[in-house]
């Protein structure tokens, strides 16, 4: 596997106003010239540092989601990594799977 071309970290309460002004990682990627075919994600349940805590608002060692997103282009290789750090008590993580041959 070859080394991933950038990483960071997001901090879900201090960027939700700013995220409608952000280009998405595909958007960005397309534009010069990597197409995304997929994303993993591996959440994490953790506490809180001392820096989490103070950009998220909440005390240190409070329990929050670690969520590790990698982009993959279509031949497999991984092109950006994102830590995100989400507070448990204030936000709900959900996930829609799309299901093979499902009828539309």
């Amino acid at each position: 596997m070859q080394p991933m071309s950038q990483r960071c970290t997001v901090t879900c309460g201090s960027v939700a106003a700013r995220a409608s002004q952000w280009v998405g990682v595909v958007e960005r990627m397309r534009s010069i010239g990597v197409v995304i075919e997929t994303a993993v994600e591996v959440p994490r349940p953790a506490r809180a540092t001392q820096a989490q805590a103070n950009l998220l608002g909440i005390s240190l060692g409070d329990l929050i989601i670690e969520i590790e997103r990698t982009y993959y282009d279509t031949d497999g290789r991984p092109v950006e990594t994102a830590d995100i750090a989400v507070p448990d008590a204030r936000w709900e993580i959900a996930y829609e799977i799309p299901v093979e041959g499902a009828q539309p």
